[in-house]
């Protein structure tokens, strides 16, 4: 999976005052993101996949933001899974798998707010 935040909705909005919009809502998804990562391996080690849904789905809206599309999709298909886990290997590796993804866009996105003096 391709990722590549789509930041232009962020820039419109953030013209007017030296990017600072923008600054706040990536320096927030970005802080967000380690955390989102532990309570998630967290209810996997407990096997909590409810919780898992409530969590990922509630980290869908910041991807949104962002304009990843296929990463959403990803997230609202694991969010549907984790409520019915029919085969638990593979629900596990799909969630390593967003975990990894996340890691990266954390990363990503550090990189963005560097490039914008943050």
């Amino acid at each position: 999976m391709e990722l590549r935040p789509d930041y232009s909705q962020l820039q419109m909005v953030s013209q007017d005052d030296d990017n600072a919009f923008m600054i706040q809502i990536i320096s927030m998804i970005a802080a967000d993101t380690p955390i989102t990562i532990q309570k998630i391996n967290e209810n996997l080690e407990k096997k909590d996949y409810l919780e898992i849904s409530k969590i990922i789905h509630k980290y869908k809206s910041s991807v949104g933001i962002l304009g990843m599309e296929n990463l959403r999709a990803a997230i609202t298909h694991a969010e549907r899974e984790a409520k019915h886990v029919e085969n638990e290997r593979e629900f596990i590796a799909r969630i390593n798998k967003l975990t990894e993804i996340f890691g990266k866009l954390e990363l990503e996105l550090q990189a963005k707010l560097k490039s914008l003096g943050a």
